[in-house]
């Protein structure tokens, strides 16, 4: 895809500036009990985030993490808990140490994840033009690995709102010309999945993750 956000000269985004960042996604590579449940544990520099979809999996897309409604859980201990519902044995992995709860910040809850089993499985780079348009983030980026792709994204505070948010979407990205991915294309991760994880690739397409 394009990482121009603005091929059409007549919406007129506003530019917010460039922007580098590190992100590591993490699972567990023996069950991968996180990316089955299309949810994805992402640490950005050193903040922790897990995406959880929002709709059941005869309900959403295939996603790889970056093309569906997700709900974002940023508190350590919102995000701690989530995880014990997903399956990770947080509290058997704070006994030896670390902060199952996520109460001891992020290098202690960086440790319960490893105690635990949970590994990071792809890390890289992003350079990132963000612009706004219409209440609508348009993100440009480009990863270290050498994807580009232009993403569009609207936060809801609850999930009545993603209908009318979906509709913004669609209209703005109408308006700058932009056009989905083709199928067996994806955002960042999923295209790091697709080169550089072939068996947890083989993994998500069995579940229905992605295709």
């Amino acid at each position: 895809p394009n990482p121009n956000p603005n091929p059409n000269p007549n919406p007129n985004p506003n530019p917010e500036g460039e922007k580098v960042f590190t992100d590591t996604y993490f699972d567990n590579p023996r069950s991968y009990c996180l990316s089955t449940k299309d949810c994805w544990l992402r640490k950005r520099e050193s903040a922790f985030e897990l995406k959880v979809p929002l709709r059941p999996p005869g309900e959403r897309t295939k996603s790889g993490g970056e093309t569906e409604e997700f709900r974002e859980v940023t508190a350590l201990e919102d995000i701690a808990r989530e995880l014990r519902a997903l399956g990770v044995d947080l509290d058997s992995a704070a006994g030896g140490g670390g902060d199952g709860g996520g109460g001891g910040g992020e290098d202690s809850f960086a440790a319960a994840l490893g105690a635990s089993g949970v590994e990071p499985f792809a890390e890289f780079t992003t350079t990132r033009a963000k612009f706004e348009l219409d209440g609508v983030a348009v993100d440009a980026d480009v990863a270290s690995f050498g994807h580009a792709v232009m993403e569009l994204e609207v936060l809801c505070d609850c999930e009545e709102e993603v209908p009318a948010a979906r509709a913004r979407i669609e209209e703005v990205a109408q308006r700058l010309g932009a056009t989905p991915l083709p199928e067996g294309a994806g955002g960042k991760l999923e295209t790091f999945i697709r080169r550089y994880q072939p068996e947890m690739l083989e993994r998500l397409v069995e579940v229905g993750v992605l295709m």
